[in-house]
């Protein structure tokens, strides 16, 4: 038998352990050989009627039909015409045969497989018999009795006789489609492995691999050279500490540690990344833990976060005027109302003046006549003065009109200052601010939103401490609330009377709590875990965004390092309650501001 024919028709390699196995099945299919040579001149002395029936041929019989069915692979022989001999149970069970002796006179026309499967073993049956070639590993099709198509390795050698002329065949094969389909499957995923490796080594996005031992980069891909300006073999020299140089390696791995522990199954970070020229990028870091090349490694995927950042910044101001857009009818009403009593009042001190001033014109000439009237006609004089100017109204009225237009003035001036702060774009360093001005400066600029479908009770403890923050951004979120409040009512009450808003502050646990509270319908319990989610919004399409409250939360939580909170009983109303640090922690600063101030001075701001 000549081992070098392995695989030769099948067009493939196999492991060594598949030769072994495909060897032995060959070395079976030779003892077959001598079993069938056997089997046959047994049948041949029974016809003869010579004795075959001593327990000695009794018990090799019996021998060969145990070894024969104990094998698993199918094994059958054919005469020289290709019609079946024999086979084992594995091969009459997969020809749908219930014992194997039913395979004797039938040929492969016979059994379950297609017509071309069948002409195809015949041609396989001549080529083995003619050249006396043993075919080995021969990967063909085979059809079963329930229809489905099976994958088989066989094995044929020609079968001899005695005078070594060729009288048949003995084959060995083994069902190895579950085999191939998991190769297939495998190869499959190899591709798909290939495929996303080289997406991941290409990404724009970077990709860092470390140990979890002493935190060396192990790998990287070309996103992290390009953010970074290192190479990939210098990276490999460097550990996380050294694009974040805020951190050293103890506060890192405690930042890390729930990860480390098993805790969490991936960590989310946001960071500043440095790069080789020093240059710093705000960024989003998600980390977990696995295993790379047979090393405990945490993998990082890094998304730069400057567009977003600007985005934000740029969404937060269009939130910002958006909200003076739908508030500009109310501040004009509420500025057109002191500005029409000062007109008035102008015109009334105009007048007021006027009388004044011919008063004094009279009271002139009775001085000039002083010497010729005597005291009787000099008050007779005075007295018509005052009659013909009204000087005792004017004298009543004057002062009250004066205090009336410095009233208006002030209330203009008021509402002037509170629309100039709070539609102004974010500063780029933080400010201190008293959080109970920050209060009464929206309730002043949304007034007119409120005054009509709510009372607003206000309980601002005094004195707050000054908060170190970003004051124009948390009077976009005092009014975010105090509309959300406002719209809750009117939903619930609509025209058939006024709800109440309760504002409340405090000092609390090193920062200072505001509360917002409404008596409107609630919010339903099923979605109240997503007010805070982005475009999340209840409200019909062209009412609102769903930008408001998530804009909220991330100015109070990222801005501000503080907490907002939200509690609800449906049907009876809403509070929101927002903690603010007194001292902010640094955040990056707006990179470039969506409203200029000279766009606001253009506006009048």
């Amino acid at each position: 038998m000549n081992a070098s024919g392995l695989g030769q028709l099948s067009g493939e390699s196999f492991s060594d352990s598949h030769v072994i196995a495909w060897a032995f099945g060959a070395v079976v299919a030779v003892g077959l050989d001598r079993a069938v040579r056997y089997l046959r001149e047994s049948r041949q002395r029974k016809t003869e009627r010579k004795p075959i029936d001593s327990p000695a041929n009794l018990s090799t019989q019996h021998l060969l039909d145990t070894i024969v069915n104990s094998i698993p692979s199918s094994v059958f022989w054919k005469d020289r015409d290709s019609v079946y001999l024999g086979c084992n149970q594995a091969f009459a069970d997969a020809a749908g045969l219930a014992d194997p002796a039913q395979i004797v006179g039938l040929t492969d026309f016979d059994l379950p497989w297609s017509k071309e499967e069948a002409e195809f073993y015949r041609q396989c049956d001549r080529d083995v018999m003619e050249r006396r070639q043993v075919i080995l590993n021969l990967e063909e099709p085979q059809t079963r009795p329930g229809g489905q198509v099976e994958v088989l390795l066989t094995s044929k050698t020609p079968l001899t006789s005695e005078d070594d002329d060729v009288i048949g065949i003995v084959g060995i094969f083994s069902d190895i489609t579950e085999m191939r389909q998991a190769q297939a499957q495998r190869d499959r995923l190899l591709v798909e492995a290939a495929e996303l490796a080289q997406v991941i080594r290409d990404s724009p996005d970077e990709v860092f691999i470390f140990s979890r031992d002493d935190l060396r980069f192990v790998d990287v891909n070309q996103g992290a050279c390009d953010a970074t300006g290192y190479s990939v073999e210098e990276l490999r020299q460097m550990t996380p500490m050294d694009l974040r140089p805020d951190f050293d390696e103890q506060e890192y791995r405690s930042l890390i540690e729930p990860l480390a522990t098993g805790e969490v199954s991936h960590l989310e970070i946001q960071a500043t990344h440095q790069d080789r020229d020093g240059n710093t990028s705000p960024v989003k870091v998600n980390l977990h833990a696995t295993d790379y090349r047979g090393k405990a490694v945490y993998v990082a995927f890094v998304s730069d976060l400057t567009e977003v950042k600007r985005l934000e910044q740029r969404l937060v101001q269009a939130q910002k005027l958006e909200s003076i857009g739908q508030l500009s009818t109310g501040i004009a009403h509420e500025i057109n109302t002191p500005m029409q009593f000062l007109h008035n009042n102008v015109s009334y001190l105009n007048l007021c003046c006027s009388r004044l001033f011919g008063a004094v014109d009279g009271l002139r000439d009775i001085a000039l006549q002083a010497d010729s009237l005597d005291l009787a006609a000099r008050e007779q004089l005075v007295a018509d003065l005052e009659y013909k100017f009204n000087l005792d109204h004017t004298r009543r009225q004057l002062s009250q009109a004066i205090s009336d237009s410095e009233d208006g003035i002030d209330r203009t001036v008021q509402i002037l200052e509170a629309m100039k702060q709070f539609s102004h774009p974010g500063v780029r360093e933080r400010s201190g601010f008293d959080l109970n001005e920050m209060v009464q400066s929206t309730l002043t600029i949304s007034r007119h939103r409120w005054k009509d479908s709510a009372a607003v009770e206000v309980d601002l403890a005094e004195p707050l401490p000054v908060v170190q923050g970003y004051p124009a951004d948390i009077g976009q979120v005092i009014l975010n609330l105090v509309v959300n409040s406002v719209d809750a009512i009117e939903d619930r009450f609509g025209d058939s009377g006024k709800g109440l808003i309760r504002i409340s502050s405090c000092e609390d646990n090193g920062g200072v709590v505001l509360t917002v509270q409404d008596d409107g319908g609630g919010i339903d319990e099923a979605i109240i875990h997503r007010v805070f989610d982005p475009f999340f919004t209840t409200k019909e399409v062209g009412q609102g965004t769903g930008q408001g409250l998530s804009i909220c939360h991330d100015v109070v939580t990222k801005m501000h390092g503080g907490q907002l909170e939200v509690d609800t009983v449906p049907g009876d109303g809403t509070t929101f309650k927002m903690w603010l640090p007194a001292e902010a922690p640094a955040v990056e600063p707006e990179l470039e501001p969506s409203v200029t101030d000279q766009q606001l001075a253009m506006l009048g701001f």
